[in-house]
């Protein structure tokens, strides 16, 4: 348990910014890119949204996210909301691929309705993280959800608040990357590895860790090891709460780290919270990511 609240089931996608591709697929069944904007908005932890609309009443609208290589798909939480209070919302099915290239072709296995959704954005805070459903869906590329909207007015729109999927990218798909590990190096780091729990105000704490080139042929050159802000921020930022140390002496913002020959395992890293008094009382989200510069 992290805390009060269920260890997640696994790594939460950034899909907003991994190189994945949102989409929205209205009633007239043309799949459409969704914004920039918007997708940041579905996989954020705040209440803004995401408008989606029906062009015909009473007809599916799928809304969804392909992946650029194959994932294991180990969880989801969805939030969603009809705009008009004519307006009745129905989540039919959540529907996975492995061959879709445009979110309306391919083969969709129906996974049957949603195991838990929610439908009204207050408190969504907490239902980010008590509300999450495992699945296991293996070697997919792409996930939609299946909307049906139905309305006595004019209003055929709804939103969605929060979209999240949790996984991780599928053994053998993108060989040449980095991952980080646990400090020891011999294995990958869980998704509620570096979930601090019920941090209080005025504490700090630390987590060690190491950074793994997970490829056989390739070096990873000019390392830097930085924390991101999730879409959601507050003040003081999330992620100026957290710095990073390679000798557990010194720490900073980011860290460069150098190279890695291809399978090795860098020194042992220290990840630092520092949680001010004044930290505003919530759930929020950083993440710590390992880029090289190339891989050669």
């Amino acid at each position: 348990m992290a805390g009060l609240y269920p260890d997640v089931p696994s790594h939460r996608m950034p899909y907003h910014a991994d190189g994945s591709v949102a989409f929205r697929i209205n009633g007239d069944g043309t799949p459409t890119e969704m914004s920039a904007v918007d997708v940041a908005k579905m996989n954020d932890e705040g209440a803004d949204y995401a408008e989606t609309q029906n062009s015909l009443l009473g007809v599916n609208v799928y809304v969804g996210v392909l992946f650029p290589e194959k994932r294991n798909l180990l969880g989801y939480f969805l939030c969603a909301k009809r705009l008009s209070t004519s307006s009745f919302l129905i989540v039919s099915a959540i529907e996975v691929s492995s061959d879709s290239t445009n979110g309306a072709d391919g083969t969709w296995t129906s996974l049957g309705a949603p195991e838990s959704w929610e439908d009204d954005p207050a408190g969504l805070s907490l239902k980010i993280r008590e509300n999450i459903a495992s699945v296991s869906q293996l070697g997919i590329t792409g996930v939609r959800f299946n909307f049906y909207l139905y309305s006595s007015g004019t209003n055929y729109k709804f939103a969605i608040n929060a979209m999240h999927f949790y996984g991780v990218i599928a053994s053998g798909e993108n060989p040449n990357r980095l991952e980080l590990w646990d400090s020891a190096g011999t294995a990958r780091l869980g998704g509620a590895d570096m979930d601090w729990g019920n941090a209080a105000r005025g504490s700090s704490d630390d987590i060690e860790f190491t950074v793994k080139n997970l490829s056989a042929t390739q070096t990873a050159n000019d390392i830097t090891v930085a924390i991101e802000a999730s879409p959601t921020e507050t003040t003081p930022p999330v992620a100026g709460q957290h710095l990073l140390s390679d000798d557990g002496v010194n720490f900073a913002s980011y860290l460069e780290i150098g190279n890695l020959a291809p399978g090795a395992v860098s020194s042992v890293l220290t990840l630092r919270r520092i949680t001010p008094d004044n930290a505003v009382l919530g759930l929020w989200v950083a993440k710590v990511v390992a880029t090289p510069d190339s891989m050669t």
